[in-house]
Parts: C-alpha cells; structure tokens; sequence
C-alpha cells in the first residue's frame, strides 16, 4: 500500500490479563475498522464491553472481528490474493499476545488516511475519567467532579505519555491496595520521546482497562456513557484532561488507603 513499516520496539508488558488485553484488542478492532470504512467504505458497530469478567474467549473474539476487517481489504486491494491463515485461537500468554496487538496497532495506524489523533486520545481519556468519577461516588463526601488544571501549550505527545504511565502507576497503586493484581508496564525514554498519537490511544486503553475493571466489582456496575466526539483537540488538551484524570487517581488512591475493603463493604460507616 506504499506506507512506512512500523520500526518502534515492542512494549514491555509484564503479567497482562484478558481484560487489560481486551482493551487492548479494542484498539486493533478500531484502526481496522477505520482501515477498512477508507478503503472498502464498509464500517462495523462498537463493541460493547462484556458484562461480568472478560476472558480469553472475549480477547480472541475481538481480534477475530477486527481480522475480519483487514481480510476486506485486502480483497479490495486484489481480490485474486491467497489472504494468510488466521492466527491460532488461543490466549494462553497474555503478555506475548499483548505485545503482538500493540505492534499491529501501530502498523494499522501508519496504514490509515485518518491516522489516530489527540482528539482519539481525549476521548478515550474522558472515558476513564467518567470510570473513575463511578469509582470516586462510592466514598460519601468523595469530590467527583474536579476542576481541571491549568492548560500549559506546546505539549507534545510525548509528555502526554509520560503523565499517563504516571497515572498507570497511582491505578496499580489503587488497584493492589484494594486486592486487585494488574500487569506491569516498563517504557524506556527513549520509547516516550518517540510515541506516536496512536501510541498514546493505546496506552490510555490500558488505563480504560483498570479502571473498568474496578468498576465492574461495584454492585450495580452500569458503564457510563459513551463519549461523544471532542472536537479537533491538539496535545495540550489532551495533557490537561490527563491532569483531570490523575487528580481523580489522587484522591481515589487516598480513599482506598483510608478503606482497603471498600470493594466489599459499605463505605458510609
């Protein structure tokens, strides 16, 4: 197709389950399928989340879909072409498959007209935001709603990145506290001075990932809303609502501290 091949190292990921890969799928499920709207002019539903615990079977649904997408396309493109057999359908190790799905997001990524932007990003981050807004209502007198910080300019997203893996660091901090394992996540500096928008979206899926998880452990655990287009946004905004965003994990992870069993009992007392 005449675009650049992705040449970025793979993520370290280490203790990743179905739910953290899951999102992760999700993303590869998007660009193909805006992939597939530019050149085949055929575009799938969202999926929906599963209710309950998500497991190897949701993961492998979701790359299934997503693989589907890319088999039009390259019927599109020659319809004479023999398309390459489908991947093994297991997910027996989560951290090798994540690492695969986040090196096909970004070649996807580089095949699109309409690559992934900071408006992408915002919205997925607005997402968590509305997740950890759930999660902050379960502590009476708990501030849901925070005001954002000051909007610095000329943020690259690089320095987006870099808050969030910040971020990444207070869920763990949340989720262990509250007896919740989660993966590990190791980026090198020079990984972050080279992140793409699109690098960026799928890190905030992982961050998505967490906080879902931990609201689906609430009773009544109804997901918020999907979010609506943002509008055309530049890195500084998306900064900023990741700004919002580790203010809510702030406040959260001093909560938790205060009431570890708070997924198990009642807060008000």
């Amino acid at each position: 197709m005449g675009r650049p091949v992705n040449t970025q190292g793979k993520l370290r990921l280490r203790g990743a389950a179905p739910r953290e890969v899951y999102f992760l799928a999700r993303t590869l499920f998007r660009k193909a399928d805006r992939l597939s709207a530019e050149r085949t002019h055929e575009h799938g539903a969202e999926l929906d989340t599963p209710e309950g615990e998500i497991t190897a079977a949701d993961v492998l649904e979701v790359i299934d879909q997503a693989q589907r997408r890319v088999d039009r396309v390259l019927q599109r493109i020659d319809p004479d072409a023999t398309l390459p057999p489908s991947a093994p359908r297991t997910a027996a190790d989560y951290d090798q498959l994540s690492q695969e799905i986040v090196q096909a997001n970004r070649q996807l990524n580089l095949l699109l007209d309409r690559r992934f932007s900071p408006n992408d990003v915002y919205e997925n981050v607005t997402t968590g935001i509305s997740y950890a807004a759930r999660l902050l209502a379960e502590f009476p007198g708990a501030q849901r709603v925070l005001a954002p910080p000051e909007f610095e300019s000329r943020k690259r997203p690089a320095n987006v990145y870099r808050r969030l893996i910040e971020c990444f660091g207070r869920i763990r901090i949340i989720s262990e506290a509250s007896g919740v394992q989660t993966m590990t996540l190791d980026v090198d500096e020079e990984a972050i001075d080279r992140a793409t928008p699109s690098d960026v979206y799928d890190i905030a899926s992982i961050l998505v990932a967490e906080l879902a998880d931990l609201h689906r452990r609430l009773p009544d655990s109804h997901p918020p809303r999907r979010v609506v287009y943002p509008g055309q946004k530049l890195p500084s905004h998306v900064f900023q609502r990741v700004g919002l965003l580790e203010k809510q994990l702030v406040e959260l992870e001093k909560l938790v501290q205060q009431h570890p069993q708070w997924l198990h009992h009642d807060n008000s007392q």
